[in-house]
């Protein structure tokens, strides 16, 4: 009733309660209901595959929102699911989502086709993090056994994007970078860190080149690092990047 979907849009509501309602309705709540107000426990993934298997691709939106919303859990959920519209979310938790990032490689792996379709024009588009996402994917697929379908996909395109995609891959990797460099954090003080040590010369490392390899660091995932880290390790001494490494922790 209507007191009951006016609370409940506040206060969250079990997505069990679509499956109660006349097909039409419970399509509609389901598709138009805010995706972050469902509750997020229960038998939620049976029941988005009842919905799923009851109303096919109708019932799509509804399952976009959800995974927007709810990437970690969303993806496991739609993982079944080949569709288009769920690319950027799952480009974006690989990117950027350290508790969405498994389920997000499950997702791209079994729709690899679908994601590189998807992915390959966004990686050549606008500046943007959409673009970043879409480049962070590409090199993925090609790291992890899938670079005859990415130049297969490609090649479906024409040959512009396939050359494209061989310069994104010839790219120096000290050339990789977002559209938008991060900022350092405000307790990033250079010249107050003991700095890393050249192994050649015993000297420290300047301070701007200090602040340089801040801004590696703020450029790094854990898996991920920036290129220009391992050429820093192996030209600075172990001690001294372990002492400039404990200052910046305790910064």
């Amino acid at each position: 009733d209507h007191f009951r979907l006016t609370r409940s849009y506040f206060s969250g509501e079990s997505v069990e309660i679509v499956l109660g309602l006349p097909e039409a309705a419970g399509l509609a709540l389901w598709n138009g209901y805010p995706s972050r107000y469902w509750h997020r426990w229960g038998d939620l993934a049976d029941t988005i595959a009842t919905l799923l298997a009851r109303h096919g691709a109708k019932a799509l939106p509804g399952l976009v929102a959800y995974v927007a919303a709810n990437p970690e859990d969303g993806l496991a959920i739609a993982l079944p699911v080949d569709s288009a519209r769920l690319v950027p979310t799952a480009l974006h938790a690989l990117h950027h989502l350290k508790k969405a990032k498994a389920p997000a490689m499950a997702w791209l792996r079994a729709h690899a086709s679908t994601a590189l379709k998807t992915a390959l024009p966004m990686a050549f588009g606008r500046t943007g993090t959409e673009r970043d996402d879409a480049r962070f994917a590409v090199r993925w697929f090609m790291a992890h056994g899938m670079e005859d379908e990415a130049r297969r996909v490609a090649a479906g395109y024409g040959a512009a994007l396939s050359k494209a995609l061989q310069a994104l891959l010839d790219e120096d990797p000290l050339k990789v970078l977002p559209s938008r460099i991060p900022r350092l954090p405000p307790f990033f003080e250079a010249a107050s860190f003991r700095r890393p040590v050249l192994r050649e010369s015993g000297a420290a490392l300047p301070v701007a080149a200090t602040e340089h390899l801040g801004t590696m660091l703020a450029l790094s995932k854990a898996d991920a690092p920036y290129a220009g880290l391992a050429r820093v390790k192996a030209a600075c001494t172990a001690t001294s990047l372990a002492a400039f490494a404990w200052d910046l922790y305790e910064a």
